[in-house]
C-alpha cells in the first residue's frame, strides 16, 4: 500500500519512480501516554487520596482518549509528599502499562519544575528519598516529561484524588520522604 508516488526525471529520458509506504502509527511507532495526576488528603481519617488518569496520546499536545483511572488511598505518611507520592505511583502504573514514551502532568508546580530540571541533568538518582526514587523509575523510560496542568483542566484526577481521600479503604506503604 502507497500513499503516493514521487517520479524523477534524471534526463536522457531516465526515471526513477519511488514509491513511499503508508506507515501505520499504531504498528510501528510506540504510542506516547499522558498520565496526569492528582492528590488530596482527608485530615478527618488521615487518609491520602491519589488520582490518575491515563490517556493516550496520538497528536501533539492532545492528550487523547482515557484508557485508565486509578483511585487510590494511603495511610502512614505526610501529607507534605503526597503530590510526589501521586507522581511516583504514576511512572508506576505506567510502568506495569509497558509505556515507554510518558507524559506527567500535576498541578504542583514547584515540585514538577524541580522534577523536570532534575531528570534533565541525570541529578538526584542517588538519594533514598522519594524524589531519588521517582527520577530513578523516569531513568528506565525512553522519554519522560513532567508537566504542568492547570486545576480547572485536572478535574478527573482531582475527583479520583478526593473519592480516595474520603471513601477508599487505605493501603499502607513505607514511603522514605528526607
Amino acid at each position: 500500500m502507497y500513499a503516493y508516488a514521487i517520479r524523477m526525471h534524471l534526463g536522457n529520458s531516465q526515471e526513477i519512480t519511488y514509491r513511499q509506504p503508508v506507515i501505520r502509527k499504531t504498528d510501528t511507532m510506540p504510542s506516547k501516554h499522558t498520565i496526569t495526576v492528582d492528590a488530596s488528603h482527608d485530615r478527618a481519617r488521615d487518609v491520602v487520596g491519589i488520582g490518575i488518569v491515563v490517556q493516550v496520546t496520538d497528536k501533539p499536545r492532545k492528550r487523547g482518549a482515557i484508557i485508565g483511572r486509578h483511585s487510590e488511598a494511603y495511610q502512614g505518611f505526610h501529607s507534605g509528599c503526597m503530590e510526589k507520592f501521586a507522581v511516583l505511583r504514576a511512572l508506576e502504573v505506567a510502568s506495569e502499562l509497558d509505556c515507554q514514551f510518558v507524559k506527567v502532568r500535576s498541578d504542583c508546580n514547584s515540585m514538577r519544575t524541580k522534577l523536570k530540571k532534575d531528570h534533565k541533568e541525570g541529578a538526584g538518582q542517588g538519594g533514598d528519598d522519594l524524589h531519588g526514587t521517582i527520577l530513578r523509575l523516569a531513568a528506565q523510560f525512553a522519554e519522560v516529561k513532567f508537566a504542568y496542568v492547570p486545576r480547572r483542566k485536572n478535574q478527573i484526577a482531582h475527583f479520583l484524588a478526593r473519592k480516595a481521600a474520603r471513601e477508599g479503604t487505605p493501603q499502607t506503604r513505607q514511603v522514605i520522604t528526607n
